[in-house]
This record gives C-alpha cells, sequence and structure tokens, in this order.
C-alpha cells in the first residue's frame, strides 16, 4: 500500500477501493480487541462519513479521523476538524496529532486495569510536512 488513502488503512484483509469501509467488515481494531488490547486512533482517517469513523469501526478512541483527506483550513490552527478540539492559533497539525497520540500513552501507561494499548497514528504525507517545517524554520528566526 502506498501514501495514498485507501480502505486497507483500517482493514485486516485486501479488498477492492471503496468509498468507505464496507459494513459489517472485521476491522483492525477489533481483531486487537478480541486479542485483548484497547485500540486508538489519532490523525488521518478519510473512509467514509461520520457512520465509518474510527470510533463506529472498533477503535475505543478517535481524535481527528474524519471524512476529509486533509485539513480544508490548512495544516495551522484554527484547524475547524469535528473531532479534534481546537489548539490556540498557530499550532502545527503534525505536533498537535503527535502530542495526542503522547498524552494517550502516557494516561493509560502502567495502570494495570487498562488493556495494552496500540495506538494508530496516521500522519501527513512528506511534503506536507516538509513545507509545514520549512514555515516553522521560518517563523523560529529572529
Amino acid at each position: 500500500m502506498e501514501g495514498t488513502c485507501h480502505p486497507l488503512r483500517g482493514r485486516v484483509i485486501d479488498a477492492p477501493y471503496v468509498k468507505h469501509l464496507p459494513e459489517g467488515e472485521y476491522t483492525v481494531a477489533q481483531a486487537l480487541k478480541d486479542g485483548g488490547y484497547a485500540a486508538w486512533h489519532v490523525g488521518k482517517w478519510h473512509l467514509g462519513g461520520e457512520p465509518y469513523y474510527p470510533d463506529q469501526v472498533g477503535f475505543d478512541v478517535n481524535i481527528g479521523g474524519c471524512s476529509w483527506g486533509h485539513p480544508h483550513q490548512g495544516y495551522f490552527a484554527p484547524y475547524g476538524i469535528e473531532t479534534l478540539p481546537e489548539g490556540p492559533d498557530g499550532e502545527y497539525l503534525t505536533d498537535r496529532i503527535t502530542d495526542e497520540a503522547i498524552r494517550l500513552i502516557r494516561s493509560h501507561d502502567g495502570k494495570k486495569s487498562d488493556a495494552p494499548h496500540p495506538a494508530v497514528r496516521s500522519g501527513l504525507r512528506g511534503h506536507d510536512l516538509e513545507s509545514g517545517l520549512e514555515h516553522r524554520k521560518a517563523s523560529a528566526c529572529p
């Protein structure tokens, strides 16, 4: 699978391209949960509208996953992503998504009542990251 949006992002088996995960599809999240794990999704989803969001197909947590292939308002806050509370103006989306994943892991780390917790963190494509880093470097210069 290349760096394109594809239903395999949330699936266990190969299938033809569809606009969303097929109803009743057995997902990675469900397989992990069947194995005693908690399953979290943090970042880009782009596999259908709200009925197909990560928390609707087996993930326990969905932070930032929606039907968009990219943030319509740009990679710096405000993002306008319905599944991600807004950050401070100018916050970089990749940093925010990474911080959210770290926060989830730390908030559950070492708690005996928690199941093991693999997280899916789906980030931006390389060229988007490079342009964001260039912006950060430029804004950091005096």
